[in-house]
């Protein structure tokens, strides 16, 4: 019986240590494109001499990117999301 709660035990941790490993990377990606984002945001705004043009086209080409997400999730992003889990079950 020891054996088998030492067996779980080690399988939730090894789950438990992938999971924060993916949150820290997601964490980290996304402060990144934050600060990228504003410091592009800063240097359209100073190349055009108003900070707020600068902030509205980086807001744009986000919106652009959510409009392709939403146009195309079917036919390359839930394939991609359902190969990957494939993979996954297949280890």
């Amino acid at each position: 019986m020891k054996f088998l709660f030492r067996k779980l035990f080690d399988k939730l941790a090894s789950i438990e240590a992938g999971l924060l490993s993916i949150l820290l990377i997601v964490l980290f990606g996304l402060f990144s494109l934050l600060f990228l984002s504003v410091w592009a945001a800063y240097l359209i705004g100073t190349e055009l001499e108003d900070r707020a043009a600068g902030f509205g086209i980086v807001a744009a080409i986000y919106f652009v990117f959510f409009i392709f997400t939403i146009l195309f999730r079917k036919k390359s992003i839930k394939p991609f999301f359902e190969e990957m889990a494939k993979d996954n079950k297949e280890k």
